[in-house]
């Protein structure tokens, strides 16, 4: 099974688990760099939770997602439209004023991500924000569900920008409690370009 064949065979119950979550202290400080009314894209907009706080807040949100069945969800129950596309695909110049891709480009392959993340710089303003998520860990691994994930440490990701003209504004880490009582660590990257 791949990444994407697991949300979209889950995509209900991923939607159900996810959809309350609230991120609201990562919002403010992202929407903090951005305008009223300004353009933010979802990438990997998963359940559309996020997409939905930053639509009620009055912002011009787009989102784009990998998983057509999670598209369908989050087009029926909030009412957003999704763009499904592979993010390998995707390809904007100079349109949003900032870029939430949050808990989706851990699911990139590190040989990727570089090119992923480049393709995000070039479809934000010169003065826009990116907001990355990742967990924190060594390597990469396909876990139980099938789902392959890409880990990283703060200085490590810090470095991987470096070469593509971007840098880390602000960061936060924060712990994510498990059901099992596992503990999860979030990087949470603000990230402006260099110019």
């Amino acid at each position: 099974m791949s990444t994407l064949t697991y949300y979209n065979n889950n995509a209900y119950e991923y939607f159900d688990t996810t959809k309350m979550i609230s991120l609201d202290n990562l919002y403010s400080i992202f929407l903090n760099y951005i305008t009223t009314k300004g353009k933010i894209l979802d990438f990997g907009c998963g359940s559309g939770r996020d997409s939905k706080y930053f639509k009620d807040k009055g912002y011009d949100v787009y989102l784009l997602d990998g998983s057509i069945n999670l598209a369908n969800i989050v087009e029926t129950e909030l009412g957003l439209k999704v763009k499904v596309q592979d993010f390998n695909d995707f390809d904007e110049k100079d349109k949003y004023d900032g870029v939430w891709a949050c808990a989706s480009l851990l699911h990139v392959k590190k040989e990727n991500i570089s090119n992923i993340i480049l393709k995000i710089k070039n479809s934000i303003h010169d003065d826009g924000i990116i907001y990355i998520s990742m967990k924190d860990g060594v390597g990469e691994e396909i876990d139980n569900f099938g789902r392959y994930y890409n880990y990283v440490n703060e200085k490590e990701f810090e470095e991987l920008l470096k070469p593509l003209h971007l840098k880390v504004d602000k960061y936060i880490k924060t712990n994510q409690r498990k059901d099992d009582s596992k503990n999860i660590i979030w990087h949470n990257f603000f990230i402006k370009k260099i110019l």
